[in-house]
This record gives C-alpha cells, sequence and structure tokens, in this order.
C-alpha cells in the first residue's frame, strides 16, 4: 500500500510505523522502493509519508510517478497494488492520480457519508477509472441479534 494522501499523510500514525524515507522521495526517483517500503507481513508493504509534501499535486500527476509505479509493479510483481488517496470531494488530488490506476474502491464512513456524497464520487471516479465498489467503514452494530442468521455471535 502506497500513501498517497501527501496533504494529509495518516498512515504512518494509524500503524504506528516510520518510514527511514518519505513515499515523495520514491515518487520522484530518488529513493528505490525497496529502500523506502516497510515490509509488515511477509506478502504486504508499506510506503509511507513521512510529512506533508508541500506541493502533492505535483507528484500525483507526474509522468516519474507513473513510472515509479510500473517500476514496482515490474520489480516486485504484487497481485494487488493499494493506493491511499485522500477523500474525492475534498481535493483536486485523487482525480488527478486516477487515470494511473486501473480500478477504484471507494471507502465510505457510515453514518457520516451521504448517498449523494457516494453517487458524486462514483461519477467523478467513472470519468477516470473503473468504480469496483464501495466499502462501508466505522459500522456499529446495536445488538447481537443484527446479521445473517448463520448463527454469527451465537453461543
Amino acid at each position: 500500500m502506497l500513501e498517497m494522501d501527501l496533504r494529509s499523510p495518516s498512515l504512518g500514525k494509524l500503524t504506528g510505523l516510520q518510514a527511514s524515507h518519505d513515499i515523495t522521495s520514491v515518487l520522484s526517483g530518488k529513493t528505490p522502493f525497496a529502500k523506502q517500503a516497510l515490509r509488515v507481513r511477509g506478502n504486504v508493504a508499506l510506503g509511507l509519508a513521512r510529512e506533508r509534501a508541500s506541493d502533492p499535486t505535483r507528484f500525483l500527476i507526474s509522468q516519474q510517478t507513473e513510472d515509479v509505479i510500473i517500476r514496482i509493479e515490474e520489480e516486485f510483481q504484487p497481485d494487488l497494488m493499494l493506493f491511499d488517496t485522500p477523500p474525492v470531494l475534498v481535493s483536486d488530488d485523487t482525480r488527478a492520480f486516477l487515470s494511473k490506476v486501473d480500478c477504484a474502491l471507494i471507502v465510505a464512513r457510515a453514518e457520516k457519508t451521504t448517498i449523494s456524497q457516494i453517487d458524486t464520487c462514483e461519477r467523478e471516479i467513472a470519468e477516470h477509472t473503473n468504480v469496483v465498489g464501495v466499502v462501508l467503514n466505522h459500522v456499529r452494530f446495536a445488538d447481537n441479534d443484527v446479521g445473517y442468521g448463520y448463527g454469527y455471535g451465537e453461543d
């Protein structure tokens, strides 16, 4: 997973990890991904931002960033590459980056993100790449009676 929210990076704080180099050093071609990435499991590596970028859009639209992503794919042959981008409706950064990916997954927050916002995001993302679905996070269940009837939560 590469942190592409360069205005407000949060993956380092969320994971409690800190990279030796900033992801912008990788995206600009100054540092190889192998030297910057943090392997958290045998098959999971993180490319983290250490601080806010002064001009994040420059990295997100650059051909150099696209070339770096291609090199990472060629060298490491990942089954899946995830890019943590800023919220679509907050800035143009994500839209600037979407042409470099095969598809996008919308992450919405329960009880905060509206259906209208999800629809707007879907339309805007679809102008640049394929939308594969929506993930709803921060979901709370009121009690154990909520479920699919398969015995989840039953003794």
